[in-house]
This record gives C-alpha cells, structure tokens and sequence, in this order.
C-alpha cells in the first residue's frame, strides 16, 4: 500500500493566528517546518508519498516558486501573509533526507490544471510550464474533481489534465480516472459521517455506506 501524506490544509497558522482556518496557501511561518518534519520521518520508507499542500487559491507564480504577501489570506479578517511556494517545499523536503515522490497540486482549489478547452491557459500559466526544479526529478501532479468545479467536463479534462498525464504520473485527489492511467484517492478515510466518508471503524476499516463498498469494490478489481 502507498500512503499519501498531506501537510495541508491545516498546516500550521499563519503568522501569529491560531490554525482555526483552511489557509489560501502555505504560510512561511510554519510550513518549512513541517515539510522538514514530514520528510525527516518518512525517507527512509518506500511507500509514502509527500504532498507538501492540498488545495490552494492564489496564482501559479505565488504557489509554485515564489512566495507572496498580497493574495493568501486567514483568518476571520481575511489577513493577508507571506507565503511558501512549492519550490520551497521541494527543497526542504530534500534537503531533509526524502528522496522519494512528491505530489503537488494544481491551482484553483486543485482544479485547474492547464489549459481550457479553447486552449487558453489557465491563470497564464499550466502545471508542467510552473512546476519546480527537483534534483530527484520525482515529482507528480495532482488534481481535485468534483461536483461544481470550474474543470469538470470531458472536455475540461482532456484540455488541462490529460497533457499532464501524458509527462508525469497524476493522481485524482477526490475522485478517478482509469481510462488514461491517473491514479486517484477517494474522499475520505474517516469515521465522520456523511455521503464522501468511506469507513464506519478504524479497527477493520469497515465500509460505511453503499457508496464506501463499490469504491472498495472498484479497487480491489484493479
């Protein structure tokens, strides 16, 4: 089994903020820790995968490689902070010690991925044009689908995420795609309740609802 491990969206507060909130993007205060933590405690184990964010809001240029003070905010008066980009989260991660795969979102929520179906891209920019350098080169995409998404058509897809597919392996956070080899998660390991939880007991992961046992179904036959 190959465990994705998330540091967001809860990754620490922003700033001097209590971490109450889901964050737009990783704050400088508090990520670079736990990426390093993330990292020290998994490089040595095969069968993780690290995903330094989940879903973030602010632009390519911000979330992939620079940082920035004036589009993340937090908090219940929306306080903008000073940000860490994902090239930053990379080099942590293996300056750490972990040399193994790294899955990094698409903008938007983990929804936009490229470019839209009249082949303009996306916030200026795509994935692969805005991903960071990685010495291991082990890097993989990931992107979120569900209901009411901006991508979240046939044609969506094939225009933002199937040219990703097509260079690096990409995972379906939320939902999956075996027509085109992307790996996917369902949403969600958890005991909490409600439609998109998957087990009803931690102790024999027992599946909660009629939803839970076809997804475990559709694995177990892949």
């Amino acid at each position: 089994m190959v465990v994705v491990l998330n540091g967001a969206p809860w990754l620490g507060s922003a700033g001097k903020l209590q971490a109450t909130y889901q964050p737009d993007a990783p704050d400088e205060d508090h990520s670079p820790a736990m990426w390093s933590s993330m990292a020290a405690t998994s490089r040595n184990d095969p069968n993780v995968i690290l995903a330094p964010w989940r879903e973030t809001t602010t632009g390519w240029q911000c979330f992939m490689q620079t940082g920035c003070d004036d589009e993340a905010t937090y908090g219940p008066n929306n306080d903008y902070y000073q940000t860490a980009p994902m090239q930053q989260a990379v080099d942590v991660m293996r300056t750490a010690g972990y040399n193994g795969v790294i899955s990094l979102p698409c903008i938007d929520y983990a929804n936009m991925c490229g470019t839209l179906p009249n082949r303009t891209p996306y916030n200026g920019s795509t994935w692969l044009e805005s991903r960071p350098s990685d010495p291991n080169n082990l890097m993989i995409a990931k992107a979120h689908v569900y209901g009411k998404n901006v991508c979240d058509t046939d044609a969506c897809f094939d225009s933002s995420m199937r040219p990703i597919a097509k260079v690096v392996p990409m995972i379906f956070g939320e939902t999956w795609a075996d027509a085109h080899g992307v790996g996917y998660e369902a949403w969600t390991w958890d005991t909490w309740g409600g439609c998109g939880v998957l087990i009803a007991n931690y102790g024999k992961g027992t599946p909660s609802s009629t939803w839970s046992r076809w997804v475990k179904k559709h694995y177990l036959a892949r």
